[in-house]
């Protein structure tokens, strides 16, 4: 009987991964490739066609820190009941964060490092060198956001999200119902009314202090909080057990809310109606990763897995081909240089992860017997 209900349940494990909706992968992949599109603002000269969107990167990365949010108070809240030490609790899950990430931005930070070495020892600035290693610390420890920002990538927002997730997932794991139905949906809109009043209706400098924090921190925790109330819409969705004509009607408010956004964003392109439909984009992510609309049902191939690795290596290693085409190319067409960059940023996502997947096998088949096997007396 026990094995009979072993099967059963490796068969419904099998069958939950097979229908593993990745709908919300696809859209990370989306953004990340606005992050890269923001970034050739660089190579945009007087006879350049072409214009960026409307704050196509602080959106995207908005997008970002909603998406980390929800994941965050999913990840806290399977645990139906109060748990004890919430702070220990709380830093775990946030080492537990940098962990995954660490490898990845490492490489990364040390891939950009090694251009920079090639360009300051081709012009003859040597001291540069030594100046950008002993400013490397923030960037590796994935602080930077608390001040000390060197500039040399872009994991800000990796920061960002880890320091904000520290007093968040404190709180959640502490009190959760103040956290999900007062603090996050209150904090949001604080947050948010803040960033676009006092910049006129545009985002906030990252690496701005305003008072004793950064401007990436109040982003961060803006975004995350957001991501927190997408997950209360999600789960009130999930709890409405909809039956067909009522996923029809998610379905078309999916389209609709998307719709609606990416044409202000797109179209219109007015900051004040920008700020405005960033209000319906926690509901749109909402319902995309609440499963009930049939949109879903379309990002259910196992392929798709790929695309979470795909914007997250895109977001790390686009910024170093960046740094290089603009040194090796000056004054070429933007069209030029942005095709370069898109081959460089391919080469360097492939040496990142072949790096990180190095490092991983010596781990594992060399170096953890070597630092963790206790000494025979």
């Amino acid at each position: 009987m026990a094995q009979t209900e072993a099967i059963e349940a490796i068969e419904v494990n099998k069958t939950v991964l097979e229908k593993r909706n990745y709908e919300l992968n696809f859209f990370k992949l989306v953004f990340a490739v606005f992050v890269f599109f923001t970034h050739t603002n660089i190579f945009i000269g007087e006879n350049t066609r072409f214009q960026l969107p409307l704050m196509i990167g602080p959106i995207s990365v908005h997008f970002f820190f909603i998406v980390s949010g929800m994941l965050m108070a999913k990840s806290i809240l399977r645990e139906k009941n109060s748990v004890s030490d919430p702070g220990k609790r709380a830093i775990t899950f946030v080492l537990g964060k940098y962990k995954a990430l660490a490898a990845q931005c490492w490489t990364s930070v040390f891939m950009i490092l090694s251009i920079y070495i090639y360009i300051y020892t081709s012009t003859d600035q040597a001291r540069k060198i030594s100046l950008m290693l002993a400013k490397i610390f923030p960037e590796l420890f994935l602080v930077s956001s608390s001040g000390p920002d060197f500039r040399l990538n872009i994991t800000w927002y990796i920061s960002s999200m880890l320091l904000c997730m520290l007093p968040l997932s404190y709180i959640l794991y502490k009190k959760r119902d103040f956290t999900l139905y007062i603090f996050s949906p209150l904090a949001a809109l604080l947050l948010s009314g803040y960033i676009a009043r006092s910049n006129s209706y545009h985002f906030i400098d990252h690496s701005t202090m305003y008072g004793v924090v950064m401007g990436g921190l109040i982003r961060g925790m803006c975004g995350l909080c957001f991501g927190i109330v997408a997950y209360l819409i999600c789960e009130k969705i999930k709890k409405l057990n909809p039956n067909k004509n009522l996923r029809i009607v998610f379905t078309i408010l999916e389209i609709g809310l998307w719709t609606i956004f990416f044409v202000v964003w797109f179209v219109l392109g007015d900051p004040v109606a920008l700020f405005s439909v960033l209000l319906i984009l926690p509901i749109a992510i909402a319902i995309s990763f609440s499963e009930t609309s049939y949109i879903s049902k379309i990002f259910t191939q196992k392929w798709m897995r790929c695309f979470n690795f795909l914007s997250l290596t895109i977001y790390l290693n686009h910024f170093g081909p960046r740094i290089l085409v603009n040194y090796m190319f000056p004054g070429q067409s933007y069209k030029f240089c942005v095709g370069m960059m898109a081959i460089f940023t391919v080469v360097a996502c492939l040496i990142n992860y072949a790096i990180v997947r190095l490092l991983k096998l010596l781990w594992e088949n060399k170096l953890k017997n070597i630092f963790t096997k206790p000494d025979i007396l």
